[in-house]
């Protein structure tokens, strides 16, 4: 039985570790997805951009926008000092590359950001060339954790179940055996007069 259950223990550990992965894949791309979505909704806008404007819009998105000028200097941004700090990396980004498709960007800071650059068209905003969207990477990490954990107890606990079914099963199983083995020995040694009561189930 130890093999068995070091057997499924280790194929459990695999489950988990590929189902931890395949979830964090998800909630990344679905981070992506917000972003593109944000991008692409301020892209196809037909109205100036003002500050209360594009900050309303973080508030739904729950994202940083930024609007950046050909050069990728900050020309209109809702986030803050330390935000900025990080939108300031793009300007070393090789945005030419964005074309009329988006470019996602991974920006470091005190905490890891994620974001979507996407060229807006001509005759827009003339003030700006890029539009910018950005979101911690932290918080969905701390997603994945959470759930990689909450999962980890679960299959643990499952574990642990089916180890105590597998002992029951087990102890149920060779009792008998280990009875008609001490029966065997016993006659083996002279001794008749031995009954045994082996209980069975009507199936």
């Amino acid at each position: 039985m130890l093999p068995l259950g070091l057997a499924l223990a280790l194929a459990m550990l695999v489950a988990w570790a590929i189902a931890v992965q395949l979830l964090t894949t998800a909630i990344e791309r679905r981070l992506d997805a917000r972003l593109d979505n944000a991008t692409a909704t301020l892209a196809g806008a037909t109205f100036p951009f003002s500050a209360d404007l594009i900050a309303r819009l973080d508030e739904l998105i729950g994202a940083r926008i930024a609007f950046l000028t050909s050069s990728g200097e900050i020309g209109l941004s809702t986030g803050g000092r330390a935000a900025n700090t990080v939108l300031e990396q793009l300007r070393v980004q090789p945005l030419e590359t964005v074309g009329d498709s988006i470019r996602f960007f991974d920006l470091d800071g005190p905490e890891q950001w994620r974001a979507a650059v996407r060229r807006l068209p001509e005759g827009l905003d003339d003030r700006f060339t890029y539009v910018a969207a950005m979101a911690s990477r932290t918080t969905t990490r701390n997603v994945a954790r959470e759930s990689a954990m909450l999962l980890g107890a679960a299959m643990f606990a499952a574990l642990v179940v089916l180890a105590g079914i597998a002992a029951l099963l087990s102890r149920s199983i060779t009792r008998p055996v280990t009875e008609l083995a001490r029966m065997a020995d016993r006659i083996a040694e002279g001794e008749r007069s031995i009954s045994a009561d082996i209980a069975t189930r009507a199936v």
